[in-house]
């Protein structure tokens, strides 16, 4: 899947920027200011500054600079090439810890055309009996 109206750095770009704005120290203190219980103003503040904000903005921005800097990243993110990228495989690799070594060979793979070639098969099959 590709954006229809942008190329990946630009996509990058815009989100970058919507998430500056976002985790920005004005927006996280209107947030704060503005919300009136304390258990949920809190809880957006450490949302906001851990991972999942500036963590988030970090994430971001690696991506972004792969984009430029990997010709095999980028061509992942083109549909030029199914090679997973060694960013995301050692990703996976961290987030599943001892796990990994227990996956199935592919099971990281995913072939989007999986349904249609069974269902093509299917399909021969059926008008090879008839």
């Amino acid at each position: 899947m590709k954006p229809k109206n942008y190329s990946w750095p630009e996509f990058y770009d815009l989100l970058i920027g919507l998430a500056e704005y976002s985790y920005s120290w004005r927006s996280i203190y209107n947030r704060f200011t503005n919300t009136r219980t304390r258990i949920p103003r809190w809880m957006n503040l450490m949302r906001a500054v851990s991972t999942e904000g500036f963590g988030r903005l970090r994430y971001y921005r690696k991506i972004r600079k792969l984009l430029d800097e990997d010709v095999k990243f980028r061509a992942f993110f083109e549909g030029e090439t199914n090679e997973i990228p060694q960013f995301y495989l050692d990703m996976i690799r961290k987030d599943l810890g001892p796990l990994w070594e227990y996956l199935p060979e592919g099971a990281i793979y995913h072939d989007p055309y999986a349904y249609l070639k069974t269902e093509m098969a299917k399909r021969e099959k059926k008008a090879q009996t008839a």
